[in-house]
Order: C-alpha cells, then structure tokens, then sequence
C-alpha cells in the first residue's frame, strides 16, 4: 500500500531534502577549499603534495 502525503506533508519532505544536500554540498565545497588553501600554503613552501 502507498502512503500519499499531503500538500504540506508533501513540502516539507521536498525542504528536507533540499536542506539535506545542501548541507552536504557544503561540506564538500569546504573540503575542497581546506584542500585547495593547504595546497597553495604548501607551494609556497616549497612542498608538493601528494
């Protein structure tokens, strides 16, 4: 048997999930802007990273 939500239901659910990747999306791009500062930060020293 299928669940029908209803309008409000049916709003939330699309909300949390557009809460949820956008929360993740965050991590992501601020992962890779703590990689991408830790890259030039280690060129500047000279480093190379791996």
């Amino acid at each position: 048997m299928l669940y029908k939500l209803s309008g409000d239901e049916w709003k939330e659910f699309v909300l949390n999930s557009q809460l949820l990747q956008d929360r993740t999306s965050i991590r992501v791009i601020s992962a890779l802007n703590c990689i991408h500062k830790l890259a030039i930060a280690q060129k500047e020293c000279g480093e190379i990273l791996y």
